[in-house]
């Protein structure tokens, strides 16, 4: 099976890849790519006409900036994930920190997160929308909303022009993975991420968050804004009334801000700098997780390691590292 995953960011895609990948490898060898930024390492998949089960997470923002479809004729299975625009607005804005980890100092990080409690404590004193007006100009990220409207826009020709099979994440997160098991058809679950380089990506996996997060104002913009996208993918209009009168937890906004932008910038650091800096198992586990999907540098250096004789078959065997080898040896 060739199966491409195609989403916007934060739609639970992650999540969603990961399962798909873990029911695939049940009795085979799964081979994945997380994320390729470029169609070449499709096509160059597509060239060695490799036969294996492959398994690869496409960010639809990727086929905009690159104007490609990354060779999507080549799957045999197509999954284009949708999610409440809403829910992603909310999503957005608490990942930003994430995104590029080292491209701002610590000070614009407090103020970010400041930001964040004083939303907490007063839901209605300020827009989503105007939180994320604040962290551009504290230089944490950037998006710019018209990009964001022609990336979602993206995913309504995409479904037009391929055979894709519309999941849903809301249904994902509500434990229903029969659309999911109607593609593979295999078992589809859940899957532990806190152990894997991508563990800064979870954070909550609900959905309907917005309810806490949005003013009127951000519902305005949302509906309006996205009248398309929403259209299309059947998510109805809503009122003010919608919102809720509760807290917003701080376990999953500024707490996990904090949290989880530490864990990403030890990871960044680790990750882009040369195989002596990984000396532990942990680092080591973390280099693993990497290579797993499908990261060609990575790869070379978990080669490398077990060379050296610092791999341990507890945290991958050595026949998989061969298979990765060979894997790495195509796309490279």
């Amino acid at each position: 099976m060739k199966l491409a995953i195609v989403a916007p960011a934060k739609s639970g895609s992650t999540a969603i890849y990961n399962s798909c990948r873990a029911a695939l490898s049940g009795d085979e060898t799964c081979y994945s790519i997380f994320e390729p930024q470029m169609p070449w390492p499709i096509m160059k998949l597509r060239n060695y006409d490799f036969s294996a089960t492959f398994v690869t997470k496409i960010m639809v923002s990727r086929l905009l900036a690159s104007k490609s479809d990354f060779h999507m004729e080549w799957f045999d299975k197509r999954i284009l994930l949708v999610r409440d625009v809403k829910d992603l607005m909310v999503s957005e804005l608490l990942f930003r920190p994430m995104i590029d980890p080292l491209s701002f100092g610590e000070q614009a990080l407090a103020e970010f997160v400041k930001m964040i409690e004083a939303k907490e404590r007063d839901p209605g004193s300020i827009s989503v929308l105007q939180l994320h007006k604040q962290a551009d100009e504290l230089g944490i990220s950037s998006l710019n909303w018209d990009i964001y409207r022609a990336i979602l826009k993206r995913l309504v020709e995409l479904r037009s022009k391929y055979d894709f099979s519309v999941i849903h994440f809301e249904d994902y997160a509500a434990g229903d993975y029969s659309g999911l098991r109607q593609v593979l058809g295999r078992k589809v679950g859940p899957t532990d991420l806190s152990t894997s380089w991508v563990s800064h990506i979870q954070r909550k996996g609900k959905h309907g968050e917005w309810r806490n997060w949005f003013t009127k104002e951000d519902i305005e913009f949302a509906e309006a804004f996205f009248k398309e996208y929403n259209e299309a993918f059947g998510y109805e209009p809503v009122g003010a009334q919608e919102l809720n009168d509760g807290r917003i937890d701080p376990e999953f906004g500024s707490q996990y801000v904090v949290r989880k932008s530490q864990t990403r910038r030890e990871q960044a650091k680790l990750l882009g700098t040369p195989g002596e800096d990984y000396t532990s198992e942990e680092d080591i586990a973390l280099l693993a997780s990497r290579a797993r999907d499908g990261s060609a540098k990575h790869i070379r250096k978990l080669v490398e390691k077990h060379a050296e004789g610092l791999v341990p078959d507890s945290v991958i065997s050595r026949a998989e590292i061969m298979d990765l080898k060979q894997f790495g040896e195509i796309l490279a």
